[in-house]
């Protein structure tokens, strides 16, 4: 049994999610070990910008999945894109620190494989900066496979790696 629970979050329709999951996002996302695989600029998201995502993520295709503890402490968080013109991506993903290596990411990346398949997607692709081997790995491990690097997508140079996994 795993020892934490998935499910969605809606924060654009329910005002409870959103204020669970502002402050949590904001420190998972803004953590220094985090930010550095989540910002192209390695800017910090600010409260702004993230409140203005969740109160318009319905519709630009946005699903948050979460896994929380047996506290209800958001332990990780999965954002998901879906598009019947560019199919269903992975956007953002991340773990609170303290809780990497427990099984919240594997979880998490099963859950929107789920959704994908459900959602009757054939396909779910996502990009990952290549000096991110924790979720290149991860990645890897459940059968997506690398298509594309753009070289240099960020600010400080680093490269992003493209990767798919069929569902057929």
């Amino acid at each position: 049994m795993s020892e934490f629970t998935i499910r969605e979050f809606v924060p654009q329709r329910c005002s409870e999610d959103f204020g669970k999951l502002l402050p949590a996002y904001l420190e998972i996302w803004n953590d220094r070990e985090n930010l550095k695989y989540l910002s192209f600029t390695l800017k910090e998201f600010s409260a702004d910008i993230v409140s203005f995502w969740f109160s318009h993520h319905q519709e630009m295709g946005g699903r948050y999945f979460v896994t929380t503890d047996v506290n209800e402490l958001i332990t990780g968080i999965a954002v998901v894109k879906e598009s019947p013109v560019e199919g269903f991506e992975i956007s953002g993903f991340a773990v609170r620190p303290g809780f990497k290596n427990r099984g919240a990411g594997k979880q998490l990346l099963q859950y929107s494989v789920d959704a994908a398949s459900d959602g009757g997607f054939h396909a779910l692709h996502g990009g990952v900066f290549t000096n991110n081997k924790p979720m290149l790995s991860l990645l890897i491990r459940n059968d997506f496979i690398p298509t594309v690097i753009n070289n240099h997508a960020c600010d400080d140079g680093r490269d992003i790696m493209f990767l798919k996994r069929y569902l057929m």
